[in-house]
């Protein structure tokens, strides 16, 4: 089995000046955390806030209004947040055109969700005590974890947020995971790399198969979610894209199942020699 496609979307990002200073420093998280980081409450705070921003939109727009909305959130002020009306972040969020189509939902469980967030750093001393310690984050596995919080019956069940967005906050308080988006379940379905024999693999399967990808390269999970989303993400690479694939700029053609149909490809990714 090939896992060389990712060796070819690093060098498509490199060649088209993808890897910003801001993904750079997304990616340097992980190396932070396993230096013994611990984050602050408003910077989890922070996380989950572009974690919820991220939901059914382009990130593109967030990006470039990130200086706005810190300051629309208090640069995470604690305090300030939880004494703010939720409308009023949802109208300051819509007049930069931030917002989506659950905002308004999102910003009335924030204060919820803080209160969640302050119950375990006081059970645990802090956040990271909690999932630094949990017995799948040591072993490797913080999908597990992220399904937990994502459970209506857990007692720390983060309100509003499925698996996708709570693997987004991981991410961005620097544990290794990838978010299964739908760009990193179509891009690992049958019709595309192949490794789900779904259209879209499931999101545990896109986090497993993510892992394995990150294993076998020697690099971090998260930066096999961070090229895979640059190749087909509006407002970056825009190559395989779900309505309007640039398959003639495709750089990874002798791995897609796409290519295979039209006589182009080998084999598939999944069963290559």
């Amino acid at each position: 089995m090939s896992y060389d496609f990712i060796k070819e979307l690093k060098r498509f990002a490199e060649k088209s000046d993808l890897l910003g200073p801001s993904i750079k420093k997304d990616l340097e998280k992980c190396i932070e955390r396993k230096n013994g980081k611990v984050y602050s409450l408003s910077e989890h705070i922070q996380a989950i806030i572009y974690s919820l921003l991220s939901n059914q939109r382009p990130w593109k727009r967030i990006e470039d209004n990130i200086n706005n909305i810190d300051k629309i959130f208090f640069d995470y002020d604690v305090e300030k947040i939880k004494n703010t009306e939720p409308a009023k972040f949802v109208e300051s969020l819509k007049e930069i055109s931030c917002g989506n189509r659950s905002i308004g939902k999102q910003m009335n469980c924030l204060k919820d969700i803080i209160k969640i967030l302050e119950r375990i750093s006081k059970e645990y001393g802090t956040i990271d005590n909690y999932f630094n310690n949990h017995p799948r984050i040591k072993e490797g596995y913080p999908y597990y974890l992220a399904e937990k919080l994502a459970d209506k019956n857990d007692a720390y069940k983060l309100k509003n947020m499925g698996i996708a967005l709570i693997c987004e906050y991981f991410k961005n308080i620097g544990i290794d995971i990838a978010k299964p988006d739908t760009h990193i379940r179509r891009m690992l379905g049958k019709d595309i790399l192949g490794f789900s024999n779904n259209k879209e693999a499931s999101p545990k399967e896109a986090v497993e198969y993510i892992k394995e990808i990150a294993e076998r390269n020697g690099i971090a999970q998260k930066e096999v979610d961070i090229l895979i989303w640059l190749y087909c993400a509006k407002g970056y690479g825009e190559i395989c894209t779900k309505d309007n694939p640039k398959c003639g700029k495709c750089v990874i053609k002798d791995y897609c199942n796409r290519s295979n149909a039209n006589g182009t490809q080998q084999s598939c990714i999944r069963f290559a020699a």
